[in-house]
C-alpha cells in the first residue's frame, strides 16, 4: 500500500525521530548565500530586465506606429482640395 497525498493521507513526519542540528555554520552559510542570490537576483531585475523591457516595449510599439502610418498615412486631418 502506498501512501498518497490525498486528505486521508497518513502523515508519518511525527514516527521519524529528529536528528540534532549539527549543521549550525552551513545553516550560516546558507543564509548568507541566500541573501546575497537575492541581492544579485534584485539588481539583475532592475538593472538589466526591467530597462531592457522598457526599451522593447517603447521600440515595439513605435516599430507599430512607424509601419501603421506607412499604410494610413501621417495622422493629423486630410489635405483640403484647392
Amino acid at each position: 500500500m502506498q501512501q498518497g497525498n490525498g486528505p486521508d493521507a497518513v502523515r508519518i513526519s511525527h514516527l521519524i525521530p529528529e536528528r540534532p542540528n549539527m549543521s549550525a555554520p552551513d545553516d550560516t552559510t546558507s543564509r548568507v548565500r541566500r541573501k546575497r542570490m537575492e541581492i544579485f537576483a534584485f539588481l539583475f531585475l532592475t538593472a538589466i530586465v526591467m530597462p531592457s523591457l522598457a526599451v522593447g516595449t517603447v521600440g515595439t510599439y513605435g516599430l507599430g506606429v512607424w509601419i501603421y502610418q506607412m499604410f494610413a498615412g501621417p495622422p493629423g486631418p486630410p489635405p483640403s482640395p484647392h
